[in-house]
C-alpha cells in the first residue's frame, strides 16, 4: 500500500496491481466537508481539506495550490515539487525547498477551513521537447525539437496507474500548449512545419515516478487530433537520439 508521506508501491492483495484503486491513503473523510469544497472547485483541481487529501495527491509530482474559495495560488502561482504529505488529522503537506535543512514551503491540510484546491502541473513553459514520428523506419529518432511557450488550458488528470512491477507510478495528464519550433528536418517540413514558427498542441502526458526517484518525469506525449503535429510524439530531449533527414 502506498502511504501519505511515503512512497512505497505496493498493491493491495486483493487488487490488480495496476488498478488506480490500489493506490490507496490512509484518510479519514468527512463526506460533508468533500461535498462543500467540490462545489468551489473548478473540474482539474484534486480537494484536500481538513483531514481529507484526494488520492491522486502525490508526493513526487507537480502541483498547483490555491485556498478553494480564493482566485490566487500559493508560491507566487508556480508549480511545485510536492515532497511528503504527513499523517494525522492536520496533515503536513511539504513542497520542494532551496533550504533543506529549514523548509518554509508546507502547511497543513487543516489550517485553511475552505480546504485547498490543487491543479496537477505536467508541462511546464520552458520544456524542451523532440519530435518522434509514431511510426516508419525513424520512429526512435528526433525529427524537430519544441520548447513550450505558453500553456493554453489547465492540465487535468485522466488516469494514474501502478507498473506491473509495482515499482513505478505513472499518470495521464491532459495537456494543452503552444510552442515555438527550436528545429525541423525534412519530415517536418513536409508537413508545413518551420523553424522559429509556433504550433498548437493537444495530447496526453505521460508523466512516471520510480520507487528510486524523488521526482515525476515526461515519459512521452502522444499528440491527439487537433493538434498540427498529430501523428508525432513528443519526448524529453536525449542525446541517444539524433534528427533524421
Amino acid at each position: 500500500m502506498m502511504t501519505q508521506g511515503s512512497l512505497e508501491f505496493k498493491p493491495t492483495s486483493s487488487e490488480p496491481v495496476n488498478s488506480v484503486s490500489s493506490v490507496k491513503n490512509e484518510v479519514l473523510i468527512d463526506d460533508s466537508r468533500v461535498e462543500d469544497i467540490g462545489a468551489r472547485l473548478e473540474e482539474h483541481e484534486l480537494p484536500v481539506i481538513g483531514t481529507y487529501v484526494d488520492k491522486r495527491v502525490i508526493p513526487g509530482f507537480l502541483y498547483k495550490v490555491r485556498v478553494s474559495d480564493s482566485p490566487d495560488y500559493l508560491f507566487d502561482g508556480q508549480p511545485m515539487l510536492l515532497e511528503s504529505v504527513g499523517r494525522g488529522y492536520g496533515k503536513r503537506i511539504t513542497f520542494e525547498s532551496e533550504t533543506r535543512n529549514d523548509p518554509c514551503n508546507y502547511f497543513y491540510s487543516d489550517s485553511a477551513k475552505e480546504g485547498f484546491a490543487f491543479s496537477p502541473i505536467a508541462v511546464r513553459v520552458g520544456d524542451q521537447l523532440d519530435v518522434l514520428p509514431i511510426s516508419g523506419p525513424h520512429m526512435d529518432k528526433s525529427c524537430g525539437r519544441l520548447q513550450v511557450v505558453n500553456i493554453t488550458r489547465y492540465q487535468r488528470e485522466l488516469e494514474m496507474r501502478l507498473g506491473e512491477d509495482g515499482r513505478s507510478l505513472t499518470k495521464k495528464i491532459e495537456v494543452h500548449f503552444t510552442a515555438k519550433v527550436l528545429s525541423a528536418t525534412d519530415l517536418l517540413l513536409s508537413c508545413k512545419v518551420r523553424s522559429w514558427t509556433s504550433v498548437d498542441c493537444i495530447g496526453v502526458c505521460h508523466i512516471v515516478k520510480k520507487k528510486t526517484s524523488k521526482r515525476a518525469e515526461i515519459d512521452h506525449v502522444d499528440l491527439l487530433v487537433g493538434s498540427c503535429l498529430a501523428g508525432f510524439r513528443l519526448v524529453p530531449p536525449s542525446s541517444g537520439r539524433h534528427h533524421t533527414r
